[in-house]
C-alpha cells in the first residue's frame, strides 16, 4: 500500500488577492509561514505603489538622474525589464502613471469605475525601452512611473518557495493571486 502524502496548508489575504502556502511537512509549516511573511514584507517594501515608504515611491524622485536602488527593487526591475522585452512590451513595467490617471491610484479593492474595476489601457509609446539600470543604479525618464504588478508577485513566489527549501528542506507550493511556484520533494 502505498503512502499518503501529508500536507500543511495557510491561507491568508495578501496584496488584494489570495495567497497559499503548502508545505509537505506539517510541523515546519509556522517557520516556511515566517519565511514567506519576511520575503513578501521585503518585495513589498521595495515595489509597491500604494504603501507610502515603499522604495519605489521615496526613490522616484531620484529615478531621471538615476538612484541606487536596493537589490530587491534592482532584481524585480531586472525581471520585468526582461519581461517587457520578451512581450515586445506588452508587459510593461513604466505604466504607473498612466494607470494612476485612470483612477488606479489605490489598491484595486478600493477603486471601482461605474461598479467594475479599473479599465484596460494601451500605451502607444512603450517605455520600458527607456529605463536604464546598470548595476544598482535605476533611471527612469520623469514622464514615466514604475508599476511592477505584472511581474513581482511571480517573482515573489519564487523567491518564497526557493528561500522555503533552502532553510527547511521540504516540499513547497506557494500560491500569489494564481502565480505559483513550487521547489523541493514532491
Amino acid at each position: 500500500m502505498a503512502a499518503v502524502a501529508t500536507v500543511a496548508t495557510d491561507d491568508w489575504s495578501l496584496w488584494s488577492t489570495s495567497a497559499r502556502l503548502v508545505v509537505t511537512d506539517p510541523a515546519l509549516l509556522p517557520e516556511a509561514r515566517r519565511i514567506a511573511d519576511a520575503v513578501l514584507e521585503r518585495v513589498e517594501l521595495a515595489s509597491s505603489r500604494f504603501r507610502p515608504d515603499s522604495e519605489i515611491l521615496t526613490k522616484a524622485p531620484l529615478f531621471p538622474v538615476g538612484a541606487l536602488v536596493s537589490g530587491t527593487l534592482a532584481e524585480l526591475m531586472r525581471l520585468a525589464l526582461a519581461s517587457a522585452a520578451e512581450t515586445d512590451g506588452d508587459v510593461d513595467p513604466t505604466l504607473a502613471n498612466a494607470l494612476g490617471a485612470i483612477g488606479y491610484d489605490h489598491d484595486i479593492r478600493l477603486i471601482l469605475d461605474d461598479g467594475v474595476p479599473v479599465r484596460a489601457i494601451a500605451s502607444p509609446r512603450p517605455g520600458w525601452a527607456s529605463v536604464r539600470l546598470v548595476g544598482n543604479r535605476l533611471t527612469v525618464p520623469a514622464h514615466l512611473g514604475i508599476d511592477l504588478g505584472a511581474t513581482a508577485k511571480a517573482a515573489a513566489a519564487d523567491q518564497v518557495a526557493a528561500r522555503i527549501v533552502a532553510e527547511l528542506g521540504c516540499g513547497v507550493l506557494v500560491s500569489l493571486g494564481g502565480d505559483i511556484a513550487t521547489a523541493g520533494p514532491a
